[in-house]
């Protein structure tokens, strides 16, 4: 199946098992797609115009989620139970881009 920036519904953060940071994007059908796998990387999102490094990637996708009024899920982010400072200042970020309006 080919998406498109409208077939997204939502995205999420949510730490893993091992206290790293996983972004999640939640189609409209149902179809979810982490970013700590490849599956997005072979998908038909707009190869030309995103970043290569991965941080930089997940800021991109925030800046156009948050344009496209696409919202980010967070339950708590107090519970966010990330290991290193680095993925919690990416999830500061990510967070700080998605409340910019």
């Amino acid at each position: 199946k080919t998406y498109t920036w409208d077939d997204v519904e939502s995205y999420r953060l949510q730490s893993k098992f091992d206290g790293t940071l996983d972004f999640i994007i939640q189609m409209h059908d149902g179809k979810k797609f982490s970013l700590m796998d490849t599956t997005l990387y072979f998908s038909n999102f707009p190869k030309d115009t995103y970043p290569n490094d991965e941080q930089d990637f997940w800021f991109y996708l925030a800046q156009t989620f948050t344009e496209k009024n696409i919202p980010l899920n967070v339950e708590h982010w107090d519970k966010l139970n990330l290991k290193y400072d680095y993925w919690k200042e990416i999830a500061l970020e990510i967070k700080t881009i998605s409340e910019q309006k």
